[in-house]
C-alpha cells in the first residue's frame, strides 16, 4: 500500500506529533509520516530541520531570480551557518516566528509599511526603487531555523481535472527567522 499525502499537508518537522494508521513501508524509497519524527532530517543548510542557529545572509529580491514563484517576495541567500561559510550560498524563502513581529519584511508592502507606516497603501515603481535601495542586497545576521512542508500540484489528478500553474508536489524548505542579531 502506498502512502499519498494531501497537497495541504504542512507540518513543522521539529516536535510535530503526527499519528497515522498507515503501516511502515518496506520499500526504502518510501517512508511513512510516522517515521519522520524518529529521523534527523538534514535540510538545505546542512543542519537538522528545527535546529536554531545563527546565520549570515543577503536579502535578495525574488524578481532577480527570474522565477515566477519568487515574484513579489524577498528571499535570504544564506552564506554562513553557525559561523561556518557554506560552499554554495542557499537561496530560501523566509518568515518570522510571529507575524506581528516580522524580523525582515517579506515583500514590498511589508517594507513600505515598515519605512512609511502612515503613507497610502499603494506602491509605485518609483517608490519601490526608493524602498529597496537600502534593503535589497544588504547583509543580515539572524537567529533562525529551517522548516518546511509538503505542497505543490499533486500527482495523480484525474483526467479532465483542471491543473494550475505551480511547483511539482514535494518538500519545500523555508527559514523561520526568530530575531535579527
Amino acid at each position: 500500500m502506498k502512502f499519498k499525502a494531501p497537497a495541504a499537508l504542512c507540518f513543522l518537522l521539529a516536535g510535530s506529533q503526527l499519528h497515522s494508521a498507515e503501516p511502515v513501508q518496506e520499500d526504502r524509497k518510501s517512508i511513512s509520516v510516522n517515521e519522520l519524527n524518529d529521523l534527523k532530517i538534514i535540510g538545505k543548510l546542512g543542519i537538522p530541520l528545527g535546529q536554531a542557529v545563527e546565520m549570515e545572509a543577503v536579502i535578495i529580491s525574488g524578481m532577480s531570480t527570474n522565477r515566477k514563484q519568487n515574484e513579489g517576495i524577498y528571499l535570504l541567500k544564506v552564506k554562513s551557518v553557525a559561523g561556518k561559510p557554506l560552499k554554495v550560498p542557499v537561496l530560501m524563502p523566509f518568515r518570522g516566528q510571529f507575524e506581528s513581529a516580522e524580523p525582515f519584511p517579506r515583500n514590498a508592502f511589508e517594507l513600505r509599511k515598515q519605512k512609511f507606516p502612515k503613507e497610502a497603501e499603494g506602491i509605485s515603481d518609483e517608490l519601490l526603487k526608493r524602498l529597496e535601495k537600502d534593503f535589497v542586497d544588504t547583509q543580515v545576521k539572524c537567529l533562525g531555523y529551517e522548516s518546511g512542508c509538503f505542497g505543490g500540484v499533486p500527482n495523480g489528478l484525474s483526467e479532465g481535472y483542471p491543473v494550475w500553474a505551480g511547483t511539482s508536489f514535494g518538500f519545500q524548505s523555508e527559514l523561520v527567522v526568530l530575531k535579527k542579531l
